[in-house]
Parts: structure tokens; sequence; C-alpha cells
């Protein structure tokens, strides 16, 4: 199976840390990443007003990407694009065969501070308005990541190389959280999905995963200790989880 990765909030395909290429490595197929509007190689484009606007705006771009290829996709996603995720499995089931969706949320299941812990307002200020690149990405993963300072390090280095050569402005975080905000959950997903979620998770509650998991009876695995970034913090276990699934 082929897999289109899509990253969260003011995150591009740059961010990923080479996880999508050491999932398939594992797992089999092809990795296809894609930028959400107003990131990586979208930087520029308008930013759609919600969340059917930007599966709107990439589902073409996937569809032109993949071509005439025949075998099956799946589409692994994280927070803000697993809000897109879930919109694209509602309205267009025929375009996957499997999902997985990590440390996600919807407005109509989950209260603004669950989705955005509010704790994190200083940081996120902080990190708006400094023109320190590095100091910008450490303080990002300062809060979505529970790894050690050591691992993070080099992460943020690479992370503020991607911020100098592709600056992102603070209107596209506005307007990204905008679109987020009214998000909702699907009524019915018939696409076979796993939802992953961290229960030490510092910038969404846990307890958003758990809300979608029992709306649209999905299943949810939980991991112990890993942040927001779970794919960054356990990527073995997330690998795991999902062969796990798809073998049963």
């Amino acid at each position: 199976m082929n897999w289109l990765f899509l990253r969260g909030l003011v995150r591009e395909q740059g961010h990923w840390n080479g996880f999508p290429q050491a999932m398939v490595a594992k797992l089999g197929g092809t990795a296809l990443c894609i930028d959400l509007p107003g990131m990586g190689t979208e930087r520029g484009k308008a930013i759609p007003a919600n969340v059917p606007g930007f599966v709107d705006d990439m589902r073409p771009r996937f569809l032109a990407a993949k071509g005439i290829d025949t075998a099956p996709w799946g589409v692994f996603a994280v927070s803000l694009g697993g809000m897109v995720a879930l919109d694209w499995l509602e309205r267009f089931p025929n375009d996957f065969s499997r999902a997985v969706i990590v440390n996600t949320s919807a407005g109509d299941l989950s209260s603004p501070f669950e989705r955005f812990n509010p704790r994190n307002l200083p940081k996120v200020f902080s990190a708006a308005i400094t023109n320190d690149v590095l100091k910008r990405e450490s303080t990002i993963l300062s809060f979505v990541s529970n790894s050690s300072d050591e691992k993070k390090k080099p992460l943020a280095e690479a992370w503020a190389k991607i911020s100098t050569e592709r600056p992102t402005g603070v209107s596209v975080l506005l307007k990204q959280i905008w679109a987020g905000t009214k998000s909702k959950a699907p009524t019915r997903i018939t696409v076979p999905t796993l939802l992953l979620a961290s229960e030490a998770d510092r910038l969404v509650s846990v307890d958003c995963s758990k809300r979608l998991a029992k709306r649209l009876s999905l299943p949810l695995e939980l991991h112990d200790s890993a942040g927001h970034d779970l794919p960054f913090d356990a990527p073995d276990w997330v690998t795991s989880q999902i062969s796990k699934w798809m073998a049963a």
C-alpha cells in the first residue's frame, strides 16, 4: 500500500524528519507528502477559511501526483492534517483504503481548551514574535515533543533551517487555526481507520481522540509517554501499531 502523509499546523513536509520514508520502508509501498495551503510548496497560496476548503485544494494535487497508479492508498495524518483527512475520508471515501489519524480533534466534540492547552499560549506568543528561528523552533519542540533535549536539539536546528529558507508569517498560523476551530467530526467513516494518540500530549488533550473514537466507533491505541508529535517521539511504536492493525 502507498501512503499519503499530511502534516499539522504551520508544518510542512520537511518537518517529518524522515518518518514517511522510514514507515514505508517497514510496511512497503511508497510515500507521498503534500503540503497544506500556505506551507512548503504551497507558500503564498490563499488559505481556505475551513477544513473542507483544504481538502478541495489538496485533493487535485494528490490525484495528479499519484496519476493512474491503481495500487491502494492509505493516508497518515497528524493534528490539523488529521482534521483534513477526516473530512476527506467522509466526502471522498474511494480515494483511500486505509487511514491513520494521529492526535487530532473536532470542534463539536471537544472544548477549545482541550484542543489547545492554554498553558502553551505564552510559548506560542514568544515563538511567533521572535526573529531567532532556532529559538522559535526549540520553543515549539518544547511543547510538541516529550523527547530529551539531546534528541530534540538536531531537529530544532533542521527546522530552523526550513524556517530560514521558507519563512511562515503569523497570518498563516492564525488563518490555519481559524480553519481548524470550525472543524467538525464526520457523521460516519466507511474507510478502515486507526486512531493513535498520546496520553502525555501537552498540546492537545487525549480526550479529543477518545471522543472521536467513540463517535465514529474507531479503534484507538494510546502511547503513555510520547508528546503531540508522536511520529517523532515514538516512530517505531507508531509503525508497529499500524502493522498489527493492518494484519488484523
